[in-house]
């Protein structure tokens, strides 16, 4: 009996370490993320498996390289209102912000309270560590709760997913500047009871985290996905068949903003290949118009784009990519048919 009960007590003790919230409490009053006075254990979450909690009315700066397993802000009430800054102000340039662990919801930002993020330098991390790609970063919990933001105006975020909540204005995600890699991002951006809306701000989406995918939009909400002027969507292709791709819910407006094609390694495209790198594809019946204010490429030759119709619902559909020789090159092939087509004509 003896034994059974001290297993049971190691197991108890086990199951509260592995739960273990480090809760901010401010007390130290540098307001810095590496100060160990600054959180209730006495010990800073700087390299942690554990929860990292911010709850009071306070403003806290990411001055260190951070790994944490979670991250909720704001979680304990309505009352709660707090500010992270990964951001030069508050030191965080060069430094890594990695939340990760086998669980959904990687970063509540905004959960009963409201709560907001600003990033504009460093690298923000979000991503599990199992195989199983779906931690999130989520902003504003439901429509009941409080308004909160992740502002993003420079730096790296990689996210496997960052989802908003239910609201009718519910911007969520603000993206001014910096680089996003992300495998899904949804419920952000204006609501109208039917569709979401993401205007992309002057930001660079490169989908996933080298040659992969972006969805924009899920199952169930259907997200428009527009870019705006000074946005950028990079698209990285290694082979014919491997190359980044973009995939919307919701109709796509890509009138404004820039396409960057960067071919990896010594990867040239052949003259006509072509790349089907933004679809409109994941509900039927949804379109996509525009061609981007600029295309920019590191190759030779150059890209036409143009919307196709890919399927049975004659709607244009499927941004193509076509490779084209380089401007010189093409006109001395338009000037050779052209005389071919003259002694044809003489004969």
């Amino acid at each position: 009996m003896k034994r059974i009960a001290i297993a049971c007590s190691l197991l108890l003790v086990a199951g509260s370490v592995a739960n273990a919230a480090t809760i901010w409490t401010g007390l130290a009053g540098d307001h810095k993320w590496s100060t160990n006075g600054n959180w209730d254990t006495g010990v800073a979450p700087v390299n942690t498996t554990d929860e990292a909690r911010i709850n009071t009315a306070d403003y806290v700066n990411v001055d260190c390289d951070v790994t944490v397993g979670m991250l909720r802000m704001c979680y304990a009430a309505t009352t709660d209102v707090a500010t992270l800054n990964c951001t030069a102000a508050a030191g965080f340039t060069g430094h890594t912000l990695k939340v990760t662990k086998d669980t959904g919801e990687l970063i509540s930002c905004g959960y009963l309270g409201a709560a907001t993020i600003n990033q504009d330098t460093g690298t923000v991390i979000v991503h599990r560590t199992d195989a199983n790609p779906i931690g999130e970063l989520r902003i504003t919990r439901t429509q009941g709760n409080p308004q909160s933001y992740y502002n993003l105006s420079g730096g790296t975020l990689k996210a496997d997913i960052v989802r908003g909540g239910f609201t009718a204005n519910n911007p969520g995600f603000v993206d001014t500047g910096g680089l996003i890699h992300v495998l899904n991002i949804y419920r952000i951006g204006t609501y109208d009871g039917t569709v979401f809306t993401w205007s992309q701000g002057a930001s660079t989406l490169a989908p996933g985290s080298s040659v992969g995918n972006t969805d924009i939009g899920q199952s169930g909400y259907e997200e428009k996905w527009t870019t705006a002027a000074g946005s950028h969507v990079e698209i990285e292709m290694s082979a014919l068949g491997t190359f980044d791709t973009v995939r919307t819910s919701g109709n796509a407006d890509t009138t404004h903003g820039t396409l960057d094609v960067v071919a990896l390694g010594s990867y040239v495209p052949n003259v006509n290949d072509t790349f089907d790198v933004i679809k409109a594809t994941l509900k039927t019946g949804k379109s996509g118009t525009g061609t981007f204010d600029s295309i920019t490429d590191n190759l030779a030759g150059y890209f036409s784009a143009a919307w196709v119709d890919t399927d049975a619902d004659a709607k244009n559909d499927t941004l193509r990519l076509t490779y084209l020789p380089e401007p010189a090159t093409l006109m001395l092939l338009l000037m050779g048919g052209s005389a071919v087509l003259m002694r044809r004509r003489r004969a």
